[in-house]
């Protein structure tokens, strides 16, 4: 077996990782993990999930820049080290794919976490409004602003996605609540230096960890830590530039996308629908996805409401002309119970129907309804619509 020393991480630095993995769930089945690179003079440690990335710079002078790249550890590693009381834990590597870490008389050796994907370089975000405020304040307003109004508990209908905004000298977060009762919250936090202005959604979950998870470094390093920089800006991302929000605190930075408000809303458990019904998403932007089901190409798309609902739609037939004939029949199939609206539009007719988010359970069972109905209809339609 063919071993290389990598690294030596201290228990400090161990104990900042678990404070990581305690405040993060990382999922090895999809191939995340503690991701390290070595570098000249430090440590760079990401985990990458679908929705964030997280990044931990170490200072070691001792190390040197190798030709390992990123290296998947598993959370595991970390746990050995956390389980002894050794002021040091040695790293390295066997046969390219086991981490063998040492802790004084007794070692661990652990596979790397398989990859699904390349662990991306940290995003480089171009910034349109950046804030520092400090984190003890901060996280005390994001305490107040998760609060829900008395009366709301209702666990099926999840709360809404607050909206932050930076103004002149002050960082403030708005949350309106007239989906549960007619009720506004705004609440602020005066900054210690800013530039820019704008206004965009808060991913109160994630930001919330986060800052918890530097309070207990604090708690546990007994250090005060910096005050917590915001920015809100752009990243170029492989469909395009896509908006971010970066919090960063001494070592500390996490970066997390910025998505559409209904569909931070709901995403999860639409995802899940999707997961639970074998059903693969070609794309996804804004509020809606692209799903292939049965050979049909089906759009779901999130829209508020009381409550809000998922509409699900596809192209029966393309490139119709309009006739007498083609819309009584569409206006008798409106008339009928099945729930599915029919219309024609852009030379082509379109059905839809829709599903309350309160029942998402439901959602695959509309998206082959739909699809059994456009396999009924789609020859009757396409000739009713044929150009004479």
């Amino acid at each position: 077996m063919s071993t290389r020393h990598l690294t030596t991480i201290t228990a400090e630095e161990v104990r900042l990782l678990g404070a990581a993995v305690t405040a993060l769930y990382i999922d090895e089945v999809r191939g995340q993990a503690l991701n390290l690179r070595i570098v000249n003079g430090g440590r760079q440690w990401t985990i990458e999930t679908p929705s964030s990335q997280l990044m931990i710079d170490i200072v070691d002078p001792a190390c040197t820049a190798n030709s390992e790249g990123d290296l998947a550890l598993s959370e595991r590693v970390q746990h050995f080290a956390q389980c002894f009381s050794e002021e040091t834990v040695s790293l390295s590597i066997a046969d390219d794919s086991t981490i063998v870490a040492t802790a004084g008389s007794v070692t661990a050796a652990i596979d790397l976490v398989p990859q699904r994907q390349p662990v991306r370089e940290r995003w480089q975000v171009r910034p349109s409004a950046t804030a520092v405020v400090p984190i003890q304040q901060f996280w005390q307003l994001l305490l107040s602003a998760r609060r829900t109004p008395c009366g709301v508990a209702d666990s099926a209908y999840p709360t809404p996605v607050p909206w932050m905004q930076f103004g002149d000298g002050w960082v403030g977060l708005h949350i309106d609540w007239n989906d549960f009762v007619a009720s506004r919250a705004t609440y602020r936090i005066a900054t210690l230096s800013q530039e820019g202005h704008t206004t965009t959604t808060f991913p109160l979950g994630p930001i919330e960890t986060f800052i918890s998870l530097l309070l207990l470094i604090e708690d546990i390093e007994h250090e005060i830590l910096p005050d917590v920089t915001i920015t809100v800006g752009t990243v170029r991302h492989d469909t395009g530039n896509r908006d971010v929000i970066v919090l960063a605190a001494g070592p500390w930075r996490l970066l997390v996308w910025l998505v559409h408000p209904l569909k931070a809303r709901w995403a999860t458990l639409v995802d899940k629908q999707f997961d639970l019904a074998g059903l693969d998403v070609i794309d996804t932007d804004g509020a809606e996805w692209i799903v292939a089901a049965e050979g049909c190409e089906v759009r779901v798309k999130l829209h508020h409401g009381h409550p809000d609902i998922a509409r699900v739609s596809l192209i029966l037939v393309q490139s119709v002309a309009e006739s007498l004939e083609l819309l009584r029949e569409l206006s008798q199939l409106n008339a009928s119970s099945s729930g599915i609206r029919y219309w024609l539009e852009n030379d082509a007719v379109h059905a839809a129907a829709d599903v309350y988010c309160t029942a998402l359970n439901t959602l695959p069972a509309a998206i082959h309804q739909l699809i059994a109905a456009a396999e009924v209809y789609e020859p009757m339609l396409a000739s009713l619509g044929a150009n004479v």
